[in-house]
């Protein structure tokens, strides 16, 4: 069984766009995708979306679309804050698309809103698309208050992708929904396998998204991204600490590995290698810091 890490997957989601399967295209794929499983588990029902301002709410504005289908499934969207502080083009579209789709859709500003204690109260199923896989830190509110009421509904809640409030690549949570379901795409979470993190997650089915497996397999535009850029209050080692050990009669090899690792932005360059070639490696740079080792040869 394969885990990935939350990083990882923002390469390759960025891997597909280069290649040109984009992130609306992936937008549309995993919300389609959640509702069909949803429909698949019920006949129908009251079903309530809980969206917030990213990407994973906009994976909720979709399936709230393609549920609403349905005539056996009565749709309501909340979204958390106003409509204009949606963060991403893509949630801004598929949220834009609600009002041609007979879906209500409210705004709701903090845990003791009439309209949501009513919506939770009336509703057979929560769907929960607050906070996705980009989640760290601790929860702000109105988030963490509303993910209390949720969590104590007494409903069956599924999440989109991750139960809102959990760190996918850390098992240290203290606080998340606790879902009876999980959809998540393309592959489990670092987080998954771990036992505790059950109680949050609930049964999970990973969802394909039709991902280009070169996103996966070659390095591209989303594995550069993820690189690390020097800041202004970097202290030296802070960029990376590399040990390299080689050389003898053929002192090339060490050499180039060195300043390749200088190349690649590493700040500190150590190589060890036999005495009597120390010099000859040392006229290569003058960021290489030299150990010499005893005797000619390794």
């Amino acid at each position: 069984m394969e885990y990935i890490s939350s990083t990882r997957m923002k390469v390759i989601d960025s891997n597909c766009e280069y290649l040109g399967l984009t992130s609306l295209q992936l937008m549309e794929n995993a919300g389609a995708s959640v509702a069909r499983e949803i429909k698949s588990l019920f006949t129908g029902g009251k079903v309530t979306f809980i969206a917030g301002k990213g990407n994973n709410g906009g994976d909720a504005f979709v399936a709230a679309r393609h549920l609403a289908y349905y005539d056996s499934f009565d749709v309501h969207v909340l979204l958390i804050g106003k409509k204009h502080s949606i963060k991403t083009d893509e949630a801004i579209k598929n949220f834009e698309l609600l009002k041609y789709c007979n879906i209500k859709v409210s705004e709701i500003f903090d845990s003791s809103s009439v309209e949501f204690r009513e919506s939770i109260k009336d509703t057979d199923i929560i769907v929960d698309g607050i906070l996705g896989t980009g989640f760290q830190g601790d929860i702000k509110q109105p988030e963490s208050s509303l993910i209390d009421t949720i969590n104590s509904s007494g409903k069956f809640i599924i999440s989109i992708d991750s139960p809102s409030g959990l760190n996918v690549d850390e098992t240290n949570v203290k606080k998340a929904i606790n879902a009876n379901k999980t959809f998540t795409f393309h592959k489990l979470k670092k987080s998954y396998k771990d036992p505790s993190v059950k109680k949050f997650t609930g049964d999970i089915k990973v969802i394909n998204l039709g991902i280009c497996t070169d996103a996966e397999k070659y390095v591209g535009k989303g594995n550069f991204k993820s690189l690390s850029l020097p800041r202004k209050d970097n202290h030296k080692g802070d960029a990376g600490k590399i040990l390299i050990v080689g050389g003898g009669d053929y002192f090339g090899a060490p050499s180039l590995a060195a300043l390749g690792a200088l190349r690649t932005g590493a700040d500190i360059v150590t190589i060890a290698l036999p005495k009597k070639i120390k010099n000859i490696v040392a006229t290569y740079s003058p960021n290489f810091i030299i150990k010499d080792l005893r005797g000619d040869f390794l």
